[in-house]
């Protein structure tokens, strides 16, 4: 029953990761360039690929597996920056067989994107990262996936973001904002039942809350995101909270009830900004029906004066 719960949050967290990742795909290089280590500017622009692949079982047989995200990334005038996919797996826990899905994946991605030249074939193998939720067990930065024929070798670095890593500084100031989602997983279970025992800490829960809220707005009023955008980075925000806290029913309704707030707060703001459009709009044409009123009577005035000589 445990490990069927495991699974079920594991596809909650991998449909928030993808979900965030389409809804803010333009902080996605800032991601790249924070995983990668890479230098893409902001006006480099995201296009996502088909990420299923086929993957050998334990027993030997085929199957299709989905990446958790695959794309590419390119400028204004639709040139690629980049020759090759990126590939991002989103893991709640540390275990082994991420490794191993890794590197069945990059060999399916390989063989299904083989390039043919005059000496041979080429295969192309994706920049691969694991976004890692609760990392407690992992102590570096990344591992290695090691692929060996007729001793030679060629090493792929797999670099590792463990949520535990940033703090709400870091995700605001970096603009990392494709991470935000799961800035839950920085407390631990023994943190949440601490805090379902103390109104002390749930009181300063709530206020970390409001202040992720304020930093939304923040971002809003300088252009950074939009509306929509900020409605689904608290819908998803609060889908893992309700995920992580759903043992503790006063932190749940705690979570509840903001999302709820917080959501009616930002769609009526929604409302407000599009009904200020609308009144302008109709101010807008008020003038110009009154200039066309002016015209028409010059125009009457002119024909009468020509119908007199």
């Amino acid at each position: 029953m445990a490990n069927k719960k495991l699974l079920n949050n594991e596809k909650v967290f991998d449909s928030v990761f993808w979900s965030t990742s389409n809804a803010l795909k333009e902080f996605l290089p800032i991601f790249v360039n924070e995983a990668f280590k890479e230098n893409y500017s902001e006006n480099t622009r995201v296009s996502f690929k088909p990420g299923k692949v086929v993957v050998e079982k334990n027993d030997g047989s085929l199957k299709r597996e989905e990446m958790d995200a695959l794309f590419n990334l390119y400028d204004d005038s639709g040139e690629t920056v980049h020759s090759g996919d990126y590939h991002v797996e989103c893991e709640t826990w540390a275990r082994n067989n991420i490794i191993i899905r890794i590197a069945k994946y990059s060999v399916g991605y390989g063989f299904e994107n083989m390039v043919m030249t005059d000496e041979g074939v080429i295969v192309n193998l994706p920049k691969s990262c694991v976004i890692m939720l609760r990392a407690e067990s992992v102590k570096k930065g990344s591992f290695k996936v090691v692929f060996e024929a007729d001793k030679e070798k060629l090493n792929i670095n797999v670099p590792i973001i463990r949520i535990t890593d940033y703090s709400l500084d870091d995700i605001f100031q970096k603009r990392l904002l494709i991470l935000l989602p799961f800035y839950a997983f920085v407390f631990s279970d023994k943190e949440y039942s601490e805090m379902s025992n103390d109104s002390g800490k749930l009181e300063r829960f709530k206020a970390l809350l409001n202040e992720i809220h304020v930093r939304l707005e923040d971002l809003l009023d300088k252009g950074v995101i939009n509306s929509k955008q900020i409605i689904d980075l608290t819908e998803y925000l609060y889908q893992v909270f309700g995920q992580l806290t759903s043992k503790f029913d006063n932190i749940r309704k705690e979570v509840d009830d903001m999302r709820k707030v917080k959501l009616i707060r930002t769609e009526y703001d929604i409302m407000c900004d599009e009904l200020d459009v609308l009144k302008k709009e109709k101010e807008h044409l008020i003038v110009e029906n009154d200039d066309l009123k002016e015209e028409i009577e010059d125009l009457k005035k002119k024909l009468a004066l020509l119908e007199a000589i």
